[in-house]
């Protein structure tokens, strides 16, 4: 993962509270993402959010700390099946607590 959210209480206390990625995407009302994911064995979860308010408002968090909506956590392969409430632009975030520097293979299908 390549994106981090930092816990910085103080100067001297800085460290990694969130590793992360995303996909934006478009989604016609009642359209179906299917994928497969897989993490490297660590706890991984995902959230998706409206794209782009929702992925500023992760970005902009106190690590990750939120009303996301549902989220959901695998450390197996899984499959992904998400419908599309309404039309509009999303955003896909895969998160762990932590450091974490192995990859999320993420396959639409």
């Amino acid at each position: 993962m390549d994106s981090q959210l930092i816990f910085d209480k103080s100067i001297n206390a800085a460290r990694v509270c969130v590793m992360f990625d995303y996909f934006i995407f478009n989604a016609q009302a009642g359209q179906t993402l299917q994928a497969q994911v897989q993490s490297g064995g660590k706890p991984v979860s995902y959230i998706i959010l409206n794209s782009p308010t929702g992925l500023y408002r992760f970005q902009n968090s106190n690590c990750g700390y939120g009303n996301w909506g549902p989220v959901e956590t695998f450390t197996s392969p899984t499959t992904i099946t998400w419908v599309a409430p309404s039309e509009g632009q999303y955003v896909i975030i895969f998160l762990t607590n932590g450091f974490y520097g192995g990859q999320v293979f993420f396959t639409p299908q």
